[in-house]
């Protein structure tokens, strides 16, 4: 079965250790918004971090038949009239604006970069897909695509074609993490996975990897939409751009990526 993450690579994977949840349809409503399936059943699969399978290096689950199945849609106007709105911005409006209610992290996150454009540099293309992400005056802006509101934003420098990650400034909002490694994990996984597109697992909480995998799955879409393919309660930050690369490269000279 093929991993269609990107428009770029196909990874090859033997599946096994297959959970299946049985449904004639699938219907979550929340607030005039609504996440549809027709398909009939979901496929949750564990790997262990050794596993041959397994790329990445750390304990995953894999919820794409889920994440990669879901239609969102909305009764409410204003909900995609934001949407629309924040699609064609370019940011200027966060400039001078702090997270709500937010604490400030430390972290040196790098990543192999040597410019960034000011303006929009990752705008969703559709309703599932959860986030914007702005670049003005050294500050990147992390922001939900439906309401517009400003999560996260890091400050970064640029050294030795490296973009460093030097601080996150991030919202306290009880319905976020709080956790300042799972903070930091998050703003990793959304620059990884939307701005430089690659497949990567994102982070859930040593709480949430205890419940039911449909439980995990229905939680990772709302945060991540479509980007979220494998949950991981590990630290995700050590897959790391380089690594990505390296198993391309290994890979291709095997002729295993088409």
């Amino acid at each position: 079965m093929r991993i269609a993450h990107s428009k770029f690579i196909h990874i090859e994977f033997f599946f096994q250790k297959i959970i299946e949840f049985n449904f004639k349809d699938i219907k979550i409503k929340n607030n005039d918004v609504s996440l549809m399936s027709d398909k009939n059943e979901y496929h949750f699969i564990w790997y262990e971090g050794n596993d041959k399978e397994n790329i990445f290096g750390m304990k995953i689950l894999d919820i794409r038949s889920f994440t990669q199945n879901m239609v969102t849609t909305t009764k409410d106007s204003k909900i995609a009239e934001n949407f629309a709105i924040l699609a064609k911005s370019n940011g200027e409006q966060y400039k001078d604006k702090l997270p709500e209610n937010h604490t400030t992290i430390n972290c040196n996150l790098k990543y192999s970069c040597r410019g960034i454009d000011t303006g929009s540099i990752f705008i969703a293309p559709e309703m599932e897909t959860k986030w914007h992400i702005f670049y003005h005056d050294d500050f990147f802006f992390f922001v939900r695509s439906w309401t517009g509101e400003l999560v996260h934003r890091a400050h970064i420098s640029f050294e030795s074609n490296s973009l460093i990650i030097l601080s996150i400034d991030s919202t306290t909002n009880e319905l976020r993490f709080t956790d300042s490694e799972l903070i930091i994990r998050e703003v990793d996984f959304l620059l990884k996975s939307h701005l430089f597109r690659i497949l990567t697992p994102h982070p859930v909480s040593n709480e949430m990897i205890k419940e039911d995998p449909l439980r995990i799955a229905i939680s990772s879409f709302s945060l991540y939409g479509k980007k979220a393919c494998y949950a991981s309660a590990e630290d995700t930050t050590i897959f790391t751009f380089k690594k990505y690369i390296d198993i391309v490269r290994r890979t291709q000279n095997k002729k295993e990526f088409q």
